[in-house]
């Protein structure tokens, strides 16, 4: 136990105290070109519509990020568009 003990103190990292926010941001998109979103400009937030959720993140949906930060690359989404592709079709012959 004492050596686990150890160990842990010699991996520590110092964290940063929690400060929640004051409006956290709220992004909904409905498509490429939809949605609405409350944005933290002010005390209570600040509510926004199609256009500016569109900036932010309705083009993309911010996919490329997350595709990136869980190291997922464009081989594997090949596959998972052909498989997609192939299940919808399935689905509409149904």
């Amino acid at each position: 136990m004492q050596a686990c003990d150890e160990s842990l103190e010699r991996h520590a990292v110092a964290l940063l105290r929690y400060s929640p926010w004051i409006a956290p941001p709220i992004l909904v998109p409905l498509g490429p070109k939809r949605g609405a979103s409350v944005l933290p400009l002010t005390k209570s937030g600040f509510a926004v519509g199609g256009f500016p959720t569109s900036l932010i993140k309705g083009k993309s949906l911010v996919i490329p990020r997350y595709r990136k930060e869980f190291g997922v690359n464009d081989r594997s989404n090949k596959k998972a568009s052909a498989w997609n592709s192939r299940r919808i079709a399935g689905e509409r012959q149904r």
